[in-house]
């Protein structure tokens, strides 16, 4: 199951809304999850798993505007990333002005 929630969150709130995104996905599951109380168990890659349910494994990630949940029976990972506009830039010969290759989003 991949639960995406795109919402513009305060910085100091972005984890706290990845565990409230976590808690809606394990409701489909039939789990009542309390973030901080539920008891959570990482293996030796420190990926996450529910300690009393160990078939489900889950993963969040966050980044400004963006939070994504991702539950699976098995190891799984997800990542949001912030995008930064890159601009490439190539001088030919003696210009003064850059020619400009292409912007990646």
């Amino acid at each position: 199951m991949l639960a995406i929630s795109i919402k513009d969150v305060q910085k100091k709130e972005q984890r706290t809304h990845a565990h409230n995104l976590l808690r809606e996905c394990l409701k489909v599951c039939g789990i009542d999850y309390i973030q901080d109380k539920t008891p959570v168990v990482r293996n030796e890659h420190g990926k996450p798993s529910l300690k009393d349910y160990p078939e489900i494994h889950y993963n969040m990630s966050h980044a400004d505007g963006i939070t994504a949940c991702m539950l699976s029976d098995s190891e799984c990972g997800i990542d949001c990333e912030n995008v930064l506009l890159v601009v490439q830039v190539v001088y030919v010969g003696i210009v003064n002005e850059p020619l400009i290759l292409g912007i990646v989003p």
